[in-house]
């Protein structure tokens, strides 16, 4: 776990000379777990957690994925002062799967259906979002769904409820968000100008659009080629597909839904928000596609 604050007050006299990080697992009594040194800074980033310049990483083995923990701290100092509280709960191992078109088919439609396992809600997420990129292996030109930079994503959210997503159970909200560059915090619900490819609740998007299907009982979502792209494959080409970027989140709706945990099972690279750490597994499978 990663807690990440502020302390504005830059006056000398107010500036604390440490900072203790308490942790509950109760959420009332809370238990000293560290120390950091002291100090202010007026750069503080009320959207992007990154980036804000006092940090602390639990990395106990008292936690435990599927419990909830609440975190503050507490300035210590002529001015002393404990922060808001906030809760996490660590997800178990997201594991993604690739099912169509299957490795080493041949024959493959030229606006092939792309179609993902995921076990987002086994592991107590309420959303997962994948970056995905189509390679010609006769030229390497490649697409990359739904764009270049590894946080532009193809986000999915099966239905947990208003202690969740917000998103009724068995019923799924599909959507792109894209980044404007690599530091942006893009993992965020849906806006006014998101893309909504599903929404068969009709939550964001009252035509209740079907575009990307998601079995609720399957746990699969169907992402067709030509919704992405309006230029279809070559015929008779090889192709590969593969997962670039792939990562399930659970949302804190009591604290204004920001992301409160990662499962991460592939990231292309620290350097792209908002996963500060690179994990790069491979998974990708090869296909031909058919005649014209």
């Amino acid at each position: 776990m990663e807690v990440r604050w502020c302390y504005t007050d830059t006056t000398p006299t107010a500036k604390p000379f440490a900072f203790d990080i308490e942790r509950s697992a109760d959420g009332t009594n809370f238990t000293r777990i560290g120390t950091v040194g002291g100090g202010a800074s007026t750069s503080c980033s009320a959207t992007n957690q990154a980036a804000r310049p006092f940090s602390y990483r639990d990395n106990s083995a008292d936690l435990t994925v599927g419990s909830t923990y609440t975190y503050r701290v507490r300035a210590r100092g002529a001015n002393a002062a404990t922060s808001n509280a906030t809760q996490t709960t660590p997800l178990a191992q997201f594991q993604p799967s690739f099912i169509a078109p299957a490795d080493e088919t041949t024959g493959v439609s030229l606006t092939p259906t792309f179609v993902l396992g995921q076990n987002q809600l086994a592991i107590g997420a309420d959303g997962a979002g994948y970056n995905l990129s189509v390679t010609d292996l006769m030229t390497q030109a490649g697409t990359a769904l739904p764009g270049t930079a590894g946080n532009a994503l193809i986000r999915v959210e099966e239905g947990t409820g208003a202690s969740g997503n917000g998103i009724p159970a068995g019923e799924a909200l599909v959507f792109t968000s894209t980044a404007a560059s690599s530091t942006s915090a893009v993992l965020a619900p849906p806006t006014a100008s998101t893309r909504i490819l599903t929404d068969t609740s009709g939550r964001y998007a009252a035509a209740k659009p079907a575009l990307a299907p998601v079995d609720a009982a399957a746990h699969t979502v169907s992402l067709p080629w030509n919704v992405f792209a309006n230029t279809p494959l070559q015929a008779l080409r090889p192709y590969k597909w593969q997962m670039n970027s792939g990562v399930a989140y659970k949302y804190a709706p009591t604290e204004g839904n920001r992301i409160s945990a990662y499962s991460v099972y592939t990231w292309q690279s620290s350097l792209v928000a908002p996963i500060p750490f690179t994990r790069a597994v491979n998974l990708n499978w090869d296909f031909i596609t058919g005649p014209q």
